[in-house]
């Protein structure tokens, strides 16, 4: 939810959250050992939040291509507006945006988290979180909280979507349970506290109820690692029965520093950590310290390598008007749109990190460094936050089968200002060129093989073929013009960089010696790898699209 509060923010110990520092030499050294594994990262991405987002409106595709093709994400955490007691259910609008979205981006997942369950279920008959000073929370009948009921709700909001089409990969049956905001919200402590419900019986309630829906539950959501009010994540944790929570998620409002990311890690290693939502207001002064989104990459880079998170959401990818905190602030009214600063400085983690890899080991002295690969290691994504003076990175570690690459780079001028904006600065290969790093940047270095052999067993096949080939490239089509001496049959593949297939097998036919065909879709910037067999003749040809 869009926060106003004055809470306590422990922000990032040390270094992290000093902007600039001299930096005495100019080399420094990153050290990658590809065999110390750590965290599955499952994915990054934000909310499209309470009806203000790019759906149905004129920018609408394009800032889902920004979103979703050109910065990576592949998460989206939407409301649950669901109401079987309204005449009309009024989730429409989400389930039919993410049918778009999932249509036109299947490798986006959906997690939905209610705010306020409906008002017939809830104390004072309101949405509200707080009325008069009163934090409200599940209605009691006949003196018992409705968690029977509650879980109707939640078991009858999943199958709604699941019947139309949009299938859920997490649910948080409670927004932020110990910080219930006054426009929606409800109160859930851990154990039942007068008229407060219990947030472990009403889970219970819920699991046995949604459980067959087959729908992961994650918890316990709430404002971060230290809670609000001394009710801390461990409170929470050990009240519920554990077993009913697939992955421990929380935010980042209190508790954002590393060693409550160091206790959640030990307390909870045995389950994933999510990173549910998150917000820095550029330019607000929090704790006696203005925040900036160089703040911001810096708490994201602590909590993927101090807590082992594997997921990463902002607050809002596309909000209203005024927002400085996500990637688009929307002006409804005249339909249009501005980039805010953390666009480009989490692309560098959404863009260049995928889903399945797992981050290895990687130090890099004064320079906040941490590294993610492929199963096989031929694939690899290394981010530098560089928070002192110009440096050169000179990287160390690399697996020999790695042969190519991009490096890119956002730089912070002075504020929220940046005077580079994922910058392409560089190409990488076997050379292993020194880097270049602004002082008070973030760069992302894209590493890959080609062809990785992890995408597909075809590829790693040794054959020659006589027809020839030609392929022009484009950001809607890649058309392949085939010659052959006869008529021949011949697939199609197409790959992403890490050996994902992501255009279905297509098949094309040389008559009287030529042919054509056109592979449709949305393709970004980038290098993709094309396949194409005919009986036992392979050919790999790498595909740029600019």
């Amino acid at each position: 939810m869009f926060k106003r509060r004055h809470c306590s923010l422990s922000l990032i110990a040390g270094c992290c959250f000093v902007a600039f520092f001299t930096v005495n030499t100019s080399a420094v050294d990153v050290t990658l050992t590809p065999g110390t594994k750590h965290q599955t990262i499952e994915g990054f991405g934000g909310g499209l939040m309470f009806r203000v987002y790019p759906y149905l409106r004129p920018y609408q595709d394009e800032l889902y291509d920004s979103i979703f093709n050109k910065a990576g994400c592949n998460v989206v955490r939407i409301c649950n507006y669901y109401d079987s007691a309204m005449a009309e259910n009024n989730d429409t609008l989400e389930i039919n945006m993410m049918k778009d979205i999932q249509a036109k981006y299947p490798q986006v997942k959906v997690f939905m988290a209610s705010w306020s369950p409906p008002p017939y279920l809830k104390q004072g008959d309101t949405i509200a979180g707080v009325v008069d000073g009163t934090k409200l929370s599940l209605k009691k009948v006949d003196n018992q909280f409705v968690y029977n009921e509650y879980a109707d709700y939640w078991y009858n909001s999943i199958k709604d979507f699941k019947d139309k089409g949009v299938i859920l990969s997490w649910v948080s049956m409670q927004n932020e349970p110990d910080w219930p905001a006054e426009w929606e919200g409800c109160c859930l402590l851990p154990n039942e506290s007068g008229n407060t419900a219990s947030y472990a019986k009403a889970l219970d309630a819920v699991y046995n109820k949604v459980n067959s829906l087959g729908i992961p539950l994650i918890g316990p959501d709430m404002t971060g690692p230290a809670g609000i009010n001394s009710v801390s994540i461990d409170q929470y944790m050990n009240a519920v029965n554990k077993s009913q929570i697939t992955a421990v998620c929380h935010h980042f409002y209190n508790g954002a520093d590393v060693s409550s990311m160091r206790k959640v890690k030990q307390n909870y290693g045995s389950k994933p950590r999510y990173q549910t939502e998150y917000l820095i207001n550029e330019g607000a002064d929090w704790n006696g310290k203005i925040q900036t989104w160089f703040d911001h990459i810096q708490l994201i880079h602590n909590s993927l390598v101090e807590e082992d998170l594997s997921m990463y959401l902002l607050f809002a990818v596309a909000y209203k008007e005024a927002s400085t905190h996500c990637f688009f602030s929307q002006d409804t009214i005249n339909n249009t749109y501005l980039t805010r600063p953390i666009y480009y400085a989490f692309k560098h983690f959404s863009k260049s990190i995928h889903r399945g890899w797992r981050r290895i080991g990687a130090s890099g002295g004064s320079l906040m460094a941490s590294a993610y690969a492929n199963a096989n290691n031929d694939s690899m994504a290394v981010v530098v936050i560089n928070t002192g003076g110009a440096a050169t990175l000179n990287l160390k570690g690399i697996p020999e089968a790695i042969d190519t690459g991009e490096v890119f780079q956002t730089t912070r001028s002075s504020g929220s200002e940046q005077s580079k904006k994922y910058a392409r600065i560089a190409a990488f290969g076997k050379t292993r060129p020194a880097i270049t790093l602004d002082g008070g940047s973030i760069t992302s270095v894209d590493l890959w093989k080609i062809p990785p052999p992890d995408a597909c067993s075809e590829l790693n096949r040794t054959v020659t073929m006589k027809p020839s080939f030609a392929v022009t490239a484009g950001r809607d089509a890649i058309t392949v013009f085939c010659t052959s001496a006869m008529d021949q049959v011949f697939t199609l593949s197409l790959y992403d960089i890490a050996g994902k297939r992501i255009v279905p097998s297509k098949s094309i036919r040389t008559v009287s010696g030529a042919a054509a065909r056109t592979l449709n879709g949305r393709f970004a910037r980038g290098t993709y790898l094309l396949n194409i067999v005919a009986d036992k003749a392979i050919q790999t040809r790498t595909v740029v699209v600019q």
